[in-house]
C-alpha cells in the first residue's frame, strides 16, 4: 500500500543566526529577539488556520489569533523597517529573526521504541532523554540493511549494532525504517516498464512517511540530518539522497556498491561517509571515484570490521559532527533520476525530457552557479523548458539589476523582495531556513535560433 497523502514529508528545523558575506545586522540582538518572539505565535496561528483537518470553529478561532498576531508582528516589523532598513536585505538579521521559528507540543525522551500502526509502515525511534521543543536537535535517519541471510535487519536489531550507548544519544534523534520482507531497496527502477514508477513510490513511502511523522512532532534541525544506509538499502539511499539533496547534511555509507546506472550530481556537495570493509574494498573505490567526479572533495573513506561496524561509531561521530547543510550554496545541481524529483535547495526544473526516452547521458541535467561579486547567475540546461530560482541576498544584491546567463545567452532582470513571498514558501515547506524574498521563473533559450529568448515564464514550473 502506498501512503500518498504522507508522502509530502514535512521537514523542520533551523539555522543559527549567520549572515552573508561580510555582513553586518542591522538591527540589535534584542531588537532581533522582539521581532522573533512576536513571529512565533504569528505562524503558529497561520499554520492552524490553515490546516483543513481542524473543525470550523476550531478554524475560526485560530483565525482571530492569526489576524492578532499578525497585526502586531507587522506593526514592530514596519517600524523596525522605517528606522533601520529594509530587513528583508539582510540575511543576518532574517535567519536571526526566523531562527527556530515553529513551536511544538511538549514530548518526553524515549530509549528506542518501535512504532507501528494502520497508517504508517513501521520505523523505530530513539529521542533523547533530555529532549525539549524549545530548540532543534540534530536527526540519524537510517535505513537498515540486511543480514547474513539477506533478511531486512530489526530496527531495535540494528540500533544495538550501531549507534545504541554511543554518546549521540543524548543529542541526537533516531529515526529507523522498519523495511518489510517484500520489500526490494536497492533495484533501480526501469522506467520505461510499466509498474515500475509504483513499485518507487513503494520504496519511498516505506522509508519517508514515518519519518514524516517524527518531523511533524518533534522539532527537528533541518540543517543536521545525516541519511544513514547499510547492506542492500546502498543503491536506494544514494536514489533518495538524489531525489531529495536539500533534505540532509551527509550520508553514512555503510555498504558500498558500484552506482552503475545511477546518475550521482545531485549530491554535488554533500558530504559523503564511505565506510570501506575487505568485501566492499573494490566497489568502495568505484563508488568513490563517481563520486569524486559529482562531488569533487566530498568523500571521507574510513576502514572498518564487523559489519554493521559499531567499533567505527566514534569515528562516524566525528565526521559526523562537522557535516551541516548549507541550503544557500552558491553551486546547484540536479540530475533528476525520476521524473517527478527535480528540485533541491534555490533550484527547480519545470517541464523536462522523460528519462525512459533517452540515453543516460543524454538525459535531463540543471546546474546553476550564483556569483555576487558580478551579480551573475550563469545556467547550463540540458533537456530542460523551463526552471525557477528562488533568491535573497546571500546570492545575488538584489537591490540592484543582475544578470541570468542560459546557455550562454545573457538577460538582465530586477526582481523586488517580498515578505509575502517568503512567507509562503518558508510555511509551505515549514523549515526556516527557506528564507528567499524573490523568485524568477525562465523559459530555457531554443538552440537552434536567437529568437528563442529565455524571456520570463508565467507562473512557477511545476515539481
Amino acid at each position: 500500500m502506498v501512503f500518498p497523502a504522507l508522502l509530502t514529508v514535512l521537514l523542520f528545523g533551523t539555522l543559527p543566526p549567520q549572515g552573508g558575506e561580510n555582513e553586518k545586522a542591522l538591527l540589535t540582538a534584542s531588537e532581533q529577539k522582539s521581532l522573533h518572539d512576536k513571529l512565533l505565535p504569528y505562524l503558529k496561528a497561520q499554520i492552524e488556520h490553515d490546516d483543513m483537518g481542524a473543525k470550523e470553529k476550531q478554524r475560526e478561532l485560530s483565525g482571530k489569533r492569526y489576524e492578532k498576531a499578525k497585526e502586531t508582528f507587522d506593526r514592530e516589523w514596519e517600524a523596525r523597517c522605517e528606522k533601520k532598513g529594509d530587513l528583508l536585505k539582510s540575511m543576518a538579521d532574517l535567519t536571526a529573526i526566523f531562527d527556530n521559528c515553529f513551536t511544538y507540543e511538549h514530548r518526553s525522551g524515549q530509549p528506542l521504541k518501535k512504532e507501528e500502526s494502520r497508517d504508517l509502515p513501521g520505523y523505530g525511534l530513539a529521542v533523547p532523554k533530555k529532549y525539549s521543543g524549545d530548540k532543534p536537535w540534530r536527526l540519524v535517519l537510517a535505513i537498515p540493511g540486511t543480514n547474513d541471510k539477506g533478511a531486512w535487519t530489526d530496527v531495535r536489531d540494528y540500533f544495538k549494532d550501531t549507534w545504541d550507548g554511543a554518546p549521540s544519544v543524548d543529542d541526537t534523534i533516531f529515526h529507523l525504517a522498519s523495511i518489510g520482507k517484500d520489500i526490494d531497496l536497492d533495484t533501480i527502477p526501469d522506467l520505461g516498464k510499466q509498474g515500475e514508477d509504483d513499485k518507487e513510490k513503494l520504496r519511498i513511502a516505506t522509508v519517508l512517511a514515518g519519518y514524516g511523522e517524527t518531523m511533524r512532532n518533534y522539532n527537528v534541525d533541518r540543517s543536521r540530518v545525516v541519511l544513514d544506509f547499510g547492506k542492500g538499502s546502498t543503491l536506494f539511499g544514494l536514489r533518495l539522497a538524489t531525489h531529495f539533496p536539500d533534505r540532509f547534511a551527509g550520508l553514512i555509507v555503510r555498504w558500498p556498491v558500484d552506482a552503475n546506472g545511477l546518475r550521482l550530481g545531485s549530491l554535488n556537495g554533500i558530504p559523503v561517509l564511505l565506510i570501506q570493509s575487505a568485501d566492499t574494498k573494490d566497489d568502495c573505490d568505484k563508488l568513490k571515484k563517481k563520486l569524486d567526479v559529482a562531488s569533487p572533495g566530498s568523500c571521507t573513506v574510513i576502514e572498518a570490521t564487523g559489519y554493521p561496524f559499531k567499533a567505527a561509531t566514534p569515528e562516524i561521530e566525528k565526521w559526523m559532527a562537522s557535516v551541516k547543510r548549507d541550503l544557500n550554496r552558491k553551486r546547484v545541481v540536479l540530475e533528476p533520476n525520476d521524473d517527478r524529483y527535480k528540485q533541491g535547495y534555490w533550484a527547480s526544473i519545470g517541464a523536462m525530457d522523460a528519462l525512459s526516452t533517452l540515453a543516460q547521458d543524454q538525459r535531463p541535467r540543471f546546474e546553476v552557479e550564483a556569483d555576487r561579486k558580478t551579480n551573475r547567475i550563469v545556467v547550463k540546461a540540458r533537456g530542460i523548458e523551463g526552471f525557477a530560482l528562488y533568491l535573497n541576498d546571500s546570492l545575488v544584491d538584489l537591490d540592484k539589476e543582475y544578470v541570468i546567463e542560459v546557455n550562454g545567452k545573457a538577460f538582465t532582470e530586477k526582481r523586488s523582495r517580498s515578505r509575502s513571498t517568503m512567507l509562503e514558501l518558508l510555511v509551505k515547506k515549514l523549515d526556516a531556513n527557506y528564507l528567499y524574498p524573490a523568485s524568477t521563473q525562465m523559459l530555457v533559450p531554443k538552440s537552434e535560433a536567437s529568437k528563442g529568448d529565455a524571456a520570463p515564464a508565467s507562473g512557477e514550473p511545476k515539481r
